[in-house]
């Protein structure tokens, strides 16, 4: 009987690592497809980009949606990119405005464009890019008042 016990004990153990090794293959089936599946979760989103590639202290982009009104505002200083998810084959008029306060060094922009971005497909992006104008001075910051140079004279010998 002892043999007989022997050999049941071990058909048990073999039997339970055989299903231990189909779980642990379906549980690595599940941890691989929800990997798969945060990894794209953001493919799906329809996105607008904002890039102030110029000099212009800070630019506003100002996005409308046609068909429901919604109001979508992005701003990006001198040198930044920033975005916004937008609805997709959506058509939205926009308003990109480079007026701003002056920077530091009271330099400024002063244009604004607008126009009409449409019908961006799904998972998909578009960029507007501020053009690299160069930003001029504030003509409310008082400039440094000019002197004159002033001519010594020597007398005549």
């Amino acid at each position: 009987m002892e043999n007989k016990s022997a050999k049941n004990l071990k058909e048990l153990i073999t039997g339970n690592i055989g299903l231990a090794a189909v779980l642990i293959g379906l549980v690595l089936v599940v941890i691989i497809a929800a990997a798969f599946l945060f990894l794209q979760q953001g493919e799906d989103d329809t996105l607008i980009y904002l890039d102030n590639t110029g000099q212009c202290p800070e630019v506003t982009l100002t996005l409308t949606n046609q068909s429901n009104g919604e109001i979508i505002t992005l701003k990006a200083k001198a040198g930044q990119r920033t975005s916004a998810k937008v609805e997709p084959n959506t058509v939205y008029s926009y308003v990109l405005d480079t007026n701003s306060e002056p920077d530091e060094n009271g330099m400024r922009c002063y244009n604004i464009d607008q126009g009409t971005i449409a019908n961006v497909p799904k998972g998909r992006s578009v960029t507007v890019n501020v053009p690299s104008v160069e930003a001029t001075p504030n003509p409310r910051t008082p400039s440094p008042e000019a002197t004159e140079p002033v001519a010594e004279e020597t007398p005549a010998s």
